[in-house]
This record gives structure tokens, C-alpha cells and sequence, in this order.
């Protein structure tokens, strides 16, 4: 994946550390969960995304990554297998009432 390209994911996942997100997965599994108070890092073109305050985690190669939409509350990972997932910014009251 273009280093440009991870450059951006970055800077999105940055506006959404420490916040609450709703990942959906859809494709050929759909899921849905949620983190309270979001972290990141990318190691070997691998994005681990955790809950800082429970064991939650997505773990996603890069390297499967052909397209990037993105705005100040989402982020949109389009895989190569078909499966789209989607990080939105959401407030921690909404959370809080699941």
C-alpha cells in the first residue's frame, strides 16, 4: 500500500484517538462493535485498532487496502476480498445507553 495512503489513515485515526467509535464490517461477515476510547498503531503494513479500557480489537493488513474515503468523523477501508469497514466518531452517550 502507497505510504501516502497510510499517511492519511493516519492522520484520520489521530482525529479519533481517545474517542468513541462504532466499527462495522460489512462483506462476507458483518459485525458491528464498539470502542470506547480508540488507540492505534501500524507495525509491518498491519493496523491494530484496541479499546484502551476493555479487550477489544481489529487487526487489519493493509496490504488489502485498495481505497480510502474519509471525513472529519469516518473513515471508510475498502479490502480487496469484497469487505468494507467503516470507522465513525460517536458520542460516548450513545454508548453508554447500549
Amino acid at each position: 500500500m502507497e505510504n501516502q495512503i497510510i499517511q492519511k489513515i493516519k492522520e484520520c485515526l489521530e482525529n479519533f484517538k481517545e474517542k468513541a467509535i462504532r466499527i462495522n464490517q460489512i462483506g462476507y461477515i458483518t459485525n458491528q462493535f464498539y470502542i470506547t476510547n480508540l488507540i492505534y498503531k501500524i507495525k509491518c503494513n498491519i493496523l491494530t485498532l484496541k479499546d484502551e479500557e476493555r479487550e477489544i480489537y481489529l487487526a487489519i493488513s493493509l496490504n488489502e487496502v485498495y481505497k480510502v474515503k474519509m471525513n472529519t468523523s469516518k473513515l471508510i477501508l475498502y479490502l480487496e476480498n469484497d469487505i468494507k469497514i467503516i470507522l465513525q466518531k460517536i458520542e460516548m452517550i450513545y454508548i453508554n445507553h447500549l
